[in-house]
């Protein structure tokens, strides 16, 4: 086998040491909104944001549908928001 330079480890630690650079960054973009818990940036899978927002069932059917999305997609507050938007100005039937 050949010797790599950093092992997985090395890897690991590297991605950790990125994500807390990133955190106060993060926090400072905090939703304003009552009672939010995310950040604009954090990406959520979409039943969790359906449920913060008590998007109702068939409206997340159809959003699903509209966006080509699949249940275990993880989208940002941001692209929910939009992608919730544009289901609800759609023609009827598209």
């Amino acid at each position: 086998m050949a010797k790599t330079d950093k092992t997985t480890g090395d890897v690991v630690a590297g991605a950790l040491e990125a994500t807390d650079a990133l955190a106060p960054a993060q926090e400072a973009i905090a939703l304003e909104a009552p009672g939010a818990t995310a950040t604009l940036g954090e990406l959520r899978p979409l039943a969790a944001w359906a449920a913060e927002r008590r998007t109702p069932v068939w409206k997340v059917a159809g959003l699903l549908r509209h966006q080509g999305w699949t249940e275990d997609r993880a989208v940002s507050a941001a692209e929910y928001d939009q992608a919730v938007a544009a289901f609800e100005r759609r023609p009827l039937g598209a």
